[in-house]
């Protein structure tokens, strides 16, 4: 990590156990030479995932998610918000199994209808399924196509509201510390999400 010193970006897509254990272990100065942080995880302004107000990655250890969000520093979050419309549909799927020669290939369209079937009982009429966890990754590698507000994400621990996050959404916010705010996705280029998705599979690929 010394070697890259600020140039290094960490994403986390899952609970966020993973990135608070340095932070528990080593103190607030653990990622110092991490220049941000790029998550999927929280939901401002929609419904929750799990429970009513929760998101799924912050549910499943708030505590983390709580170490993350208090500790962490450039955190660019990527929540409910944006990435519930970041939905591949099962024709974009089949064309990839086509059409593409990524050596995951084979694993793509048994891995999106598992996923799927999961989404259509948690969302009836749903058309695809949003791939919650690509949208940081992209946001990561096209710049400019996701559209943050800084505020300070604050997530609850333990209770009924476990692994809720929320911010100030006022137009004067209270005033925060700078280093305490966070970059919070808003908006998002869904269909550049689409395009971009398939071109990554499709590189070198498509047949004539």
């Amino acid at each position: 990590m010394e070697q890259n010193k600020g140039n290094l970006i960490m994403v986390g897509v899952g609970r966020l156990t993973d990135l608070a254990l340095p932070f528990i272990i080593y103190g607030t100065d653990a990622l110092r030479n991490v220049s941000a942080l790029y998550i999927m995880g929280g939901a401002f302004l929609v419904p929750g995932n799990v429970t009513a107000e929760a998101e799924a990655n912050f549910y499943a250890d708030p505590i983390a998610a709580y170490t993350v969000m208090e500790k962490g520093r450039n955190i660019y979050l990527h929540p409910l918000n944006i990435t519930n419309r970041a939905i591949i549909t099962p024709d974009v799927i089949d064309f990839l199994a086509e059409n593409s020669s990524s050596p995951f290939k084979q694993l793509l369209k048994p891995a999106y209808e598992y996923y799927f079937s999961a989404y259509k009982k948690l969302v009836p009429g749903i058309k695809g399924a949003p791939l919650h966890d690509v949208v940081p990754l992209f946001a990561l590698t096209n710049p400019g196509i996701v559209q943050y507000i800084q505020r300070r994400v604050r997530v609850e621990q333990f209770g009924n509201a476990r692994g809720k996050s929320s911010a100030d959404f006022r137009p004067k916010p209270d005033e925060e510390s700078k280093e305490s705010l966070d970059f919070i996705g808003m908006e998002a280029d869904i269909q550049k999400f689409i395009i971009d998705f398939m071109e990554i599979f499709l590189k070198g690929s498509v047949k004539k």
